[in-house]
């Protein structure tokens, strides 16, 4: 019940903070800093990634870094209609399918709720949205998908290897992709990383010739892929592993490839 507590009013902080972002405008700095004065009450909770790893403050700086990677790789994401709301849905939905398996069933439930309201919204969100998620929702979604990340459990005896553990990465593969290569282009042309520009994924789709709609659909058929492929991890040995990696590095490199081609292209 306390990390119950605890988790909805960091949630609520965050919306508050993104909503403030939306209004007003923030620094990118002040946004960091309330993200992490909102993780560091829920790891004092216990809501943290061990890792197999008993140091307090190794596990602590993991679950730090997790969180504010996952939070603002999905509110750079929200670049086009219905994106975020929409790989935020399929990752709930691949999340349920392993909880379900392994019967954790409180935090099954607190997916599904949550699946639930994404759902709702996707139905607005969509292209043509008539409604928009700002900071303040797309923060929020990643907020929710890390805590959710960090509160289940990946590994249990009998499992074939420990790799079942970096299940969340594979999941959440897409928008970290995105959100690491942009960072990367950014930093390399000396703009800001927190700024604006049309170097995603999405867009770059889009300069290749696919609507808007098309675009967004195609990274939820990615994101579909990665996911549903991570959930093996549970049932295979280590070589069965290599192989669902290798070919999430595949994957990943078509992304690659492609926003290298439409980059020629514009």
């Amino acid at each position: 019940m306390p990390q119950l507590i605890g988790i909805l009013l960091g949630g609520a902080v965050i919306l508050l903070l993104g909503l403030i972002d939306d209004i007003k405008g923030l620094r990118p700095e002040t946004k960091i800093l309330g993200q992490v004065l909102v993780i560091l009450p829920l790891i004092t909770l216990g809501v943290r990634i061990t890792l197999f790893v008993p140091s307090f403050f190794i596990s602590s700086l993991i679950t730090l870094l997790w969180m504010l990677a996952i939070i603002n790789a999905f509110n750079l994401l929200d670049n086009m209609d219905g994106l975020t709301t929409g790989v935020g849905l399929i990752a709930c939905f691949i999340f349920f399918i392993v909880t379900s398996q392994q019967q954790q069933t409180f935090t099954s439930i607190a997916i599904l709720a949550f699946a639930g309201a994404l759902l709702g919204f996707l139905r607005y969100n969509f292209n043509p949205a008539k409604i928009f998620l700002g900071d303040a929702g797309s923060m929020f979604i990643g907020y929710m998908l890390a805590v959710l990340t960090i509160t289940t459990s990946y590994y249990r005896e009998g499992f074939p290897t420990h790799l079942p553990v970096v299940m969340p990465i594979l999941i959440l593969a897409v928008p970290i992709f995105d959100t690491l290569s942009v960072i990367s282009i950014r930093i390399k042309r000396k703009e800001p990383v927190f700024g604006g520009d049309k170097n995603h994924f999405s867009h770059r789709l889009v300069t290749m010739g696919f609507s808007q709609r098309g675009a967004v659909l195609f990274i939820y058929l990615i994101s579909f892929c990665l996911g549903i492929t991570a959930t093996l991890l549970t049932q295979v040995n280590i070589l069965g592993g290599i192989i669902i990696f290798i070919q999430a590095a595949f994957v990943l490199s078509i992304i690659a490839l492609l926003a290298s081609v439409a980059k020629r292209e514009r």
